[in-house]
């Protein structure tokens, strides 16, 4: 699904969304025609083609996945008011010390 370009553009229109794929990126930027209701005509793909070609994804590590997980699991606790934000945080830094304890101070 990932590698058809047809797919890809397809849910780039329909979804309003910014796909993985530089050549599906590159053909809306320059489609002079097409225009996002949502953002009133305007076509984002080009900010967002040029976005991509700075993605820097050297700073990743393999901590990433379970960090982020375990952050967005701690928030909703804050956010659906089950917990402060500190208790949030004590939250995400205890589940990630679980996953990692070398990560554990």
């Amino acid at each position: 699904m990932t590698t058809n370009d047809d797919i890809m553009k397809d849910i780039a229109v329909k979804d309003s969304d910014c796909v993985n794929n530089k050549d599906v990126l590159t053909a809306l930027a320059t489609d002079e025609t097409f225009g996002n209701a949502i953002l009133g005509g305007q076509n984002p793909y080009q900010m967002l083609s040029d976005g991509a070609e700075k993605i820097d994804l050297s700073n990743l590590s393999e901590y990433d996945q379970a960090c982020v997980e375990e952050y967005q699991n701690a928030m909703k606790n804050f956010f659906d008011g089950n917990a402060t934000y500190e208790e949030a945080l004590a939250q995400f830094f205890t589940a990630v010390g679980e996953k990692h304890p070398e990560l554990a101070q």
